[in-house]
């Protein structure tokens, strides 16, 4: 098993061609947005809500892409 990492044209590619198994696909602009909206609360000194509070993790969407969810 082989797996690639952002989900970009030449891992789709590869997925097609049966080169990789699978994917994640990052979605950059969303990270942006999210980076952005945490800067603007601390900044006005709102309190961060974490997705893990104990690591202060926050997550970002991600979608893992195979073959059976490539076209959708």
């Amino acid at each position: 098993m082989i797996y690639g990492f952002d989900g970009q044209e030449t891992a789709i590619d590869a997925l097609n061609n049966g080169l990789i198994t699978a994917s994640v696909r990052e979605y950059p602009s969303e990270m942006g947005v999210l980076g952005v909206q945490l800067a603007e609360q601390i900044i006005s000194g709102q309190t961060i809500k974490f997705d893990d509070a104990s690591t202060k993790t926050i997550y970002s969407p991600i979608d893992m892409l195979d073959k059976s969810n490539l076209n959708k």
